[in-house]
């Protein structure tokens, strides 16, 4: 009996063994999105009871509404069970998961999701509104209604889904297990772009609501009848298109039969104060800082009038937050057209005693006369602020403080990166991830407020409209330091193309100039040296090039010129493997010879025409003649260009001596 016992207890072991390792790999592996499945794994970390407002629906609410402010302003303690364009029957079994643990004193349900007449969305939205449910049968009829027959069994088996994480790892996937307690919210604090949207559908037209989408409205009322927990139906400002709205039409005729109450800020945006130019941040629907502030504004005030809820103003289960410090930011491409387009950022830069930076990118060619990126600029005596504007002279044409007037060059590329920090009266300037100038001007304030692709003229009107282009445009209201203004332009670069690099190289072609290596290059595995001369831009041009190479114990690429493109390799390769040497020229031919380490040898190669003379240490290797199409890249030592013309497989070889004529 003892001998049954202790086999069972070292089972029960194993087994609780391989439980706990399953569990931190499974949980450490599993997806965290924050539109879906972190905010219900989150859920659980909460007291019994201690939510007062749930909040349900898609990005329309988890985006839109801000919970601190419900709790700072409002005093309401109200959390968000929100996915990705959130279908009702998430909802519903989001809802039905939460009474579980928690008795709300109001359950929010934000109506997007009832707009659609889909039976299942795709595959990556049913993952993020069902993962993070926990095992149960709650869990089960949520995969049933959310998964297509065929992609169910992925979800009972989700470890197959996520289990090639592995490589993408941050530190905040070790911080999710049930023991972290985890108490958050995900609020998205001052986004500040501006996306300029068009207004909703006015038709009061009626459609008919999708069958699956009625059965679970159905279902959350009555779940919230048997409760005693009262519903609030809220329709967030969107661009609804007319057969959206009309499905919507429908179901407000639905809910006033059933005698729910809708707060509807899509038909009453004007009422309500919404406006569509400015207080949208993205295509999606998705409100920036100022409308996300006005929708929680209207929807707590509406809480605090019609539902008895308890003060958790300070609460820390509730006041939370993820800030960022940008006062603005471009929410799509500004693209001028020179007549009527512009942008109006609201935000002054010299109304008072203030640092700031701004992040750019920019278009470096404009078609219309006027050329100006941006401004906050007095045109009236004394002149003063800030201009920036494109010249004809392929300089940026900068003015700072009290009309300090200063000109940058720009990169001969079709995209530029800028920054410009001010900190009290000295500003710098940065192109490119490369610090380009600074000045010191005072400046006296100015009232005017920040502009894309015009000016502000002495009348007060707007003018000098530009066709202009930023796709990228960040303003903080800080100087920030020297090594982020170098980062941010450097990273934000955009980068020619293969084929505009090719046809510059190609336009900067004046055929093969006399060429002698300054002196012996040392490879050190990390850098080439790059000699500018073109040896195949022109496949008929004769050379003669002449190297002298010490061989040792390293293998590696001498010599370069050569085209890594799949099915057309072409050009010069001179490269070491063990104890061979391969020289390969024109469209690939080329010979092997054997060399032994210790000693260093003269490669000559005399091209005429498309044929080929080639000697290593005084003995002749052969001749061929191997025709072959132009390539524009230039003769590299100890290294070679990749396919996107990047030097790569940079070699610890030494080339002694190397001239070309």
């Amino acid at each position: 009996m003892r001998r049954k016992i202790e086999i069972f207890l070292r089972i029960l072991l194993a087994l609780a063994l391989f439980c706990g390792c399953f569990y931190v790999v499974d949980t450490t592996l599993e997806f965290k999105y924050d539109d879906g499945v972190t905010p219900m794994s989150d859920f659980y970390s909460f007291p019994e009871d201690s939510i007062d407002v749930l909040l349900l629906g898609s990005s329309h609410l988890g985006v839109n509404v801000d919970t601190t402010i419900l709790c700072n302003d409002y005093g309401i303690g109200a959390y968000k069970l929100w996915g990705a364009t959130q279908p009702v029957w998430n909802s519903y079994y989001n809802l039905a998961e939460a009474l579980k643990t928690q008795h709300p004193k109001v359950v929010v349900l934000e109506e997007l999701c009832l707009s659609h007449d889909v039976e299942y969305y795709e595959y990556a939205n049913a993952v993020k509104n069902t993962m993070g449910l926990r095992w149960s049968r709650n869990k089960v009829e949520a995969i049933f209604a959310s998964y297509e027959p065929s992609d169910r069994l992925n979800a009972f088996f989700p470890l197959s889904q996520y289990h090639s994480r592995y490589a993408e790892l941050t530190e905040e996937d070790f911080h999710s297990y049930f023991w972290d307690n985890r108490l958050s919210e995900h609020n998205t604090r001052d986004w500040n772009a501006v996306c300029p949207m068009p207004e909703p559908s006015e038709t009061t037209d009626r459609q008919p609501v999708g069958e699956k989408q009625m059965t679970y409205l159905k279902k959350i009322l009555y779940l919230c009848k048997k409760n005693n927990i009262p519903l609030l139906v809220m329709k967030a400002p969107y661009s609804a298109p007319e057969a959206e709205k009309a499905r919507l039409n429908t179901v407000n005729d639905y809910l006033k039969e059933e005698g729910i109450p809708v707060l509807d800020c899509l038909t009453n945006f004007r009422e309500y104060g919404f406006d569509y130019a400015t207080d949208f941040g993205d295509t999606a629907g998705h409100l920036n800082s100022t409308g996300c502030a006005k929708l929680t504004a209207i929807l707590g005030q509406y809480l605090k009038d019609n539902y008895d809820l308890p003060d958790r103003t300070g609460d820390p289960l509730f006041a939370y937050a993820i800030p960022q410090d940008a006062e603005f930011i471009l929410g799509k491409a500004f693209v001028g057209d020179g007549q009527a387009e512009f942008l109006d950022t609201g935000k002054t830069l010299y109304s008072g005693s203030r640092d700031y930076t701004i992040f750019a990118r920019f278009a470096t060619r404009c078609d219309s006369n006027e050329k100006v990126l941006f401004s906050c600029f007095s045109e009236t005596e004394p002149y003063r602020g800030l201009l920036v504007r494109l010249a004809e002279d392929g300089m940026l044409d900068v003015v700072v403080g009290s009309n300090y007037y200063t000109k940058l060059a720009l990169p001969e590329k079709e995209w530029a990166t800028l920054a410009i920090t001010k900190s009290g009266n000295q500003y710098t300037f940065y192109l490119e991830g490369e610090q380009v100038g600074s000045a010191q001007s005072d400046c006296e304030s100015y009232s005017g407020t920040l502009l894309l692709g015009c000016e502000r003229m002495a009348n007060n009107t707007l003018g000098r409209l530009s066709a202009v282009q930023i796709d990228r445009f960040e303003l903080y209201d800080n100087a920030k330091s020297s090594a982020e203004c170098l980062s941010w332009t450097a990273e934000n670069r955009v980068n020619p193309s293969r084929e505009q690099i090719l046809e510059g190289w190609k336009g900067a072609y004046a055929g093969i100039e006399d060429y002698t290596m300054d002196a012996p290059f040392r490879g050190d595995g990390e850098a080439c040296l790059d000699t500018g001369v073109q040896l195949y831009a022109d496949p008929k041009a004769d050379w003669h090039l002449t190297a002298d190479l010490l061989l040792d114990d390293q293998d590696g690429t001498y010599l370069s010129c050569f085209n890594e493109e799949v099915d057309a390799y072409r050009g010069l390769l001179v490269r070491k493997s063990g104890n061979t040497l391969t020289v390969q020229v024109g469209g690939g031919a080329g010979f092997s010879t054997l060399v032994f380490d210790g000693s260093h040898n003269t490669l000559d190669i005399e091209k005429t025409g498309s044929s080929y003379t080639v000697s290593f240490g005084g003995t002749l290797l052969g001749r061929l003649d191997s025709p072959t199409q132009p390539y524009y890249g230039s003769l590299l030592v100890g290294g070679e260009r990749d396919y996107d013309l990047e030097p790569f497989r940079q070699s610890a070889l030494t080339v002694w001596s190397l001239t070309v004529k």
